[in-house]
């Protein structure tokens, strides 16, 4: 697509290496910011490995991934990588997962957020579903925290084959 940053075609041997070539569920566009998000779904399961998720993170110049996220990817649902105009490099790597109890993640958070966590509203019976990413860039690493409102049948399957456990 011709309005599609040259960093996304820059970067298919990449994603291909790692068996993502053929599952691009959703492709996010920041005209403003002249960013693109490239967001993959039904991941193998060697591209959520520790030695996996290292080698991406060296491969796109990324500090090394902590325990912490090691340990999330392995529960992920989803991946996505951040592309600009200005650079062919990859600025951001995320893995998402899908938590019942964000709480029960195995890091420090701080009030505000355990709050949020415990408060979000949502229209469902049961517990509150939350979604977990936990993001790579140059700067270091970060946690994302979302809330589900109402619950789709999309998040009801992948929460079928989510877990939540953060052992």
């Amino acid at each position: 697509m011709p309005s599609m940053p040259r960093s996304l075609a820059d970067n298919v041997d990449f994603f291909s290496r790692y068996g993502l070539d053929e599952r691009v569920g959703l492709v996010g566009i920041d005209y403003y910011g002249r960013t693109v998000n490239v967001y993959f779904g039904k991941l193998p399961d060697e591209c959520l490995e520790p030695e996996a998720v290292r080698s991406m993170h060296r491969e796109i110049g990324l500090p090394e991934p902590s325990d912490q996220m090691l340990k999330l990817c392995e529960q992920s649902f989803g991946l996505y990588f951040t592309l600009s105009w200005e650079s062919p490099r990859i600025e951001r790597i995320s893995f998402s997962a899908i938590t019942p109890d964000p709480l029960s993640f195995p890091m420090r958070l701080g009030s505000r957020i355990e709050r949020f966590v415990k408060n979000a509203p949502h229209t469902y019976s049961g517990d509150r579903v939350q979604i977990l990413a936990i993001k790579s860039s140059p700067d270091g690493e970060y946690l994302n925290f979302g809330s589900y409102y109402q619950i789709s049948p999309v998040v009801r399957s992948l929460l079928a084959m989510s877990s939540g456990e953060w052992t």
